[in-house]
């Protein structure tokens, strides 16, 4: 019955609190199959109103927290179908619209922001989580990085979580294009605030694509010897990967015939 769950979901919430800081798998794995077995109790008992929107929008927070973007997105589609049927606040579906817009303007899918934002009435675009998304969204348009990383190091409520699905790819982008624009070299400085980065992550993240930086200071990119070297991968996890699968080559036991 639905007071049984509702007490389950406090005592999730207690033990989420309880985890403090510590964000690892196994915090996140005891989330999940609480809040996965939780949503299942409420498909079985027909249970379709306010405390079930609840449940899948913190279910979906948590999701963002850690990165996982494909329970997420199952989450979000059945939060969508519930606000279609009047369920939930006006404030919660308008939380995740703008979580919405911002996850399918990191996969490039112009449409469906394009058709998620006509169904947006005067005073869903006051609303501050959407009119950021609409600001990322014209940014990211125009290629604007400098503006794009501004607002992802102030992004409202769950939004910079949503914003780690695709800040990667853009920063990529924003690289190829500040290697092209400066010569010979660019301050990492100016590459660092561009980017949304403090210096030192900045510099592993430039060395990581096969960017060069200028000896013995490295505080400077050299641009020409970048773009002849930058990739796209990860460096350290194309490495790792390797590292991996020399180990696993190694412990396969040949088999022998006598």
């Amino acid at each position: 019955p639905e007071p049984v769950l509702q007490q389950a979901v406090e005592m999730v919430r207690e033990k989420m609190e309880s985890f403090g800081e510590e964000r690892g798998q196994n915090e996140y794995i005891y989330q999940w199959e609480q809040l996965k077995s939780i949503r299942q109790d409420l498909t079985v008992q027909r249970i379709r109103n306010a405390f079930t929107v609840q449940v899948y929008e913190m279910h979906a927070r948590i999701c963002l927290e850690f990165g996982d973007m494909t329970e997420f997105n199952q989450c979000q589609a059945q939060l969508t179908q519930l606000y279609e049927e009047s369920i939930g606040t006006v404030t919660g579906q308008r939380e995740f619209t703008a979580y919405n817009i911002l996850y399918n303007v990191g996969k490039g899918a112009a449409n469906n922001v394009n058709n998620l934002m006509l169904t947006l009435t005067s005073a869903d675009r006051e609303d501050k989580l959407i009119q950021f998304a609409l600001q990322v969204r014209h940014a990211d348009a125009l290629g604007d990085y400098c503006r794009l990383f501004r607002l992802y190091l102030d992004a409202p409520g769950h939004a910079q979580h949503v914003m780690d699905t695709f800040c990667d790819r853009a920063r990529l982008d924003a690289v190829q294009v500040m290697l092209k624009g400066y010569a010979p070299s660019v301050p990492l400085s100016v590459v660092a605030q561009s980017l949304g980065f403090e210096e030192d992550d900045c510099a592993f993240f430039m060395e990581d694509h096969g960017c060069v930086l200028l000896a013995p200071e490295r505080t400077s990119v050299d641009c020409k010897a970048s773009r002849a070297s930058f990739v796209e991968h990860s460096i350290a996890a194309k490495l790792e990967e390797a590292r991996k699968e020399a180990q696993r080559k190694a412990e396969i036991v040949p088999i022998t015939f006598n």
